[in-house]
């Protein structure tokens, strides 16, 4: 059974509002950006007012950083970041990020609406087409995915959840930055651009997939790739990132081949690169008809889908990396992803 083999791991912004209150809560819904501007963030701010109206709790909106001070947040039950991107990691500053974690461990709550929304639909969908157990998925969210968190998921929960026969699929959803040798850092929610000191080498979470000797380890990274100390992509002659540098047997689905943004699919609330990787688990990618999704034909779907709609629908140019590159006589090629029979057909990516 397919269920017996994969193991999950996700990498994504979200927490729930948890907290109780005598009288009906206020809630902070905050929609700044330093980057890509989603159309979506007004009608966002209008749901959760909607919401708040029929569910009997306060909200107020703003774009404006400097609400996020002690004196004022202790008005609130939860603050609610709304497509909130942030390439440059200076949505906050210091002291209001710090003072949003006094927010958090409070234990007051939070949301995050955007790409937390792809990561845990995407584990959702490894549980329904593929069977995966709860117990073999951990989903890492917002303020308890910092590096220390990663490093416990990477050291030792997977390696007390392995056997001879998993699939380790480790799924970061987000930024990540470039040195000036080509060297990955992935960017935890409390890191930023300007260094790498927060960051998680990806050396080390290529050293710690290659100690699990699982059948087959894979890396999902859809997000903004940008160079490290500047948060910038306008260095064209420089050093591509090195997303398989040690020559480790892991496979990297990576949804840009370069440095940059990438294209962010409105219509459907995900990455471009995740709605396809949803729609190929689904069974798109199953060219074969055999009513199975392998690793070989959603890296195909991947390159071709992607590339094609990013050029006629949106005008850009987003072009996926597999590394290393498969071949169709690869045993890689061959892991399955998804059993169809398993595909709910009520789910829509």
């Amino acid at each position: 059974m397919l269920y017996k083999k994969i193991l999950f791991v996700a990498l994504l912004f979200i927490l729930s509002m948890n907290a109780s209150f005598a009288k009906p809560p206020k809630v902070l819904v905050f929609g700044k950006t330093t980057s890509f501007y989603h159309e979506s963030i007004p009608d966002g701010m209008v749901a959760i007012q909607l919401l708040g109206k029929e569910t009997g709790f306060d909200v107020d909106t703003t774009r404006d950083a400097a609400v996020f001070t002690d004196n004022n947040l202790k008005q609130y039950a939860a603050i609610v970041f709304v497509s909130t991107a942030d390439a440059s990691s200076t949505l906050l500053t210091d002291a209001q990020r710090e003072a949003f974690v006094r927010f958090i461990q409070s234990g007051k709550g939070y949301v995050g609406i955007h790409a937390a929304a792809d990561a845990e639909l995407l584990t959702s969908y490894f549980q329904a087409v593929g069977g995966v157990p709860a117990s073999n998925v951990r989903l890492l969210q917002d303020w308890k995915a910092l590096r220390p968190d990663i490093d416990e998921t990477l050291m030792d929960w997977l390696p007390g959840h392995m056997n001879k026969d998993a699939v380790v699929i480790v799924y970061f959803a987000g930024l990540a930055t470039v040195a000036p040798n080509g060297e990955v850092f992935l960017v935890p929610y409390d890191g930023s651009v300007a260094t790498s000191s927060r960051s998680l080498p990806l050396k080390d979470l290529e050293a710690a997939l290659t100690r699990l000797k699982a059948k087959q380890t894979l890396f999902v990274f859809d997000g903004m790739v940008a160079r490290l100390g500047t948060g910038s992509d306008s260095r064209p002659k420089a050093v591509l990132p090195q997303w398989n540098p040690s020559g480790s047997s892991t496979v990297h689905l990576i949804a840009t081949n370069g440095v940059g943004r990438v294209v962010e699919d409105e219509d459907h609330r995900h990455g471009l690169f995740t709605y396809y990787l949803l729609r190929a688990l689904r069974g798109e990618s199953d060219v074969n008809r055999d009513g199975e999704v392998t690793l070989g034909e959603a890296a195909a779907y991947l390159n071709q889908k992607v590339l094609w709609a990013s050029k006629t629908q949106y005008g850009q140019e987003q072009r996926p990396a597999v590394v290393p590159p498969l071949k169709a006589t690869d045993p890689a090629s061959a892991i399955a992803l998804a059993k169809l029979a398993s595909v709910r057909a009520s789910e829509n990516p």
